[in-house]
C-alpha cells in the first residue's frame, strides 16, 4: 500500500458507516462493513483499551439475547419492540459497553436493527470486530 493508499482508522465512525444502514438494497451486508470498518472499529477500541475479551462477551450477550428471535428457515420476520428492547439492554448486560467505542457502536447500529436479516447483520458485525480486535492486539504497532 503507498503512501497516498493509507487509511486513517481511527477516523472510523459507525455513525457515519451505518448511515444508510447494516444492508444494501439487496439485502447483503454494506461494502466494507465487515472488512475495513471492522478493522477501523477494532483498531479504535485498541487505541482506547478496550479487550478481546470486553467485546467477547458483548457478542455472546447479543447472541444470547437474539437466539430465539432468529427463525430456523432462512425468512426474514421484523423484531417486535420487545425483541429489539432486549437486543439493546443485551448490550448493557457486559458492563462498559454503554461507553466510549462501544457506545458508540451500539447507539449508530440499534437503530438498523428492525428485522431478522438486520439482526443476523448486527451480529456479524460484531464478531468481525472482536476478529480484528484479537489480530490487532497481537500485532506489532509497526507491522
Amino acid at each position: 500500500m503507498s503512501s497516498d493508499e493509507n487509511v486513517d482508522l481511527s477516523a472510523t465512525r459507525p455513525a457515519e458507516y451505518l448511515r444508510e444502514g447494516l444492508l444494501s438494497p439487496e439485502g447483503k451486508p454494506r461494502e466494507g462493513l465487515n472488512g475495513l470498518h471492522s478493522l477501523g472499529m477494532a483498531h479504535r477500541l485498541k487505541l482506547e483499551g478496550t479487550k478481546p475479551e470486553t467485546v467477547a462477551a458483548l457478542l455472546a450477550s447479543l447472541v444470547k439475547a437474539s437466539g430465539r428471535f432468529i427463525p430456523k428457515d432462512p425468512r426474514i420476520v421484523d423484531l417486535s419492540d420487545g425483541a429489539r428492547q432486549e437486543v439493546a439492554a443485551a448490550w448493557s448486560a457486559t458492563g462498559p459497553t454503554g461507553t466510549g467505542v462501544l457506545g458508540e457502536l451500539r447507539a449508530a447500529i440499534l437503530p438498523c436493527v428492525g428485522n431478522t436479516a438486520t439482526l443476523g447483520a448486527m451480529l456479524l458485525h460484531v464478531e468481525r470486530i472482536h476478529r480484528q480486535l484479537l489480530l490487532v492486539t497481537v500485532t506489532p504497532p509497526d507491522a
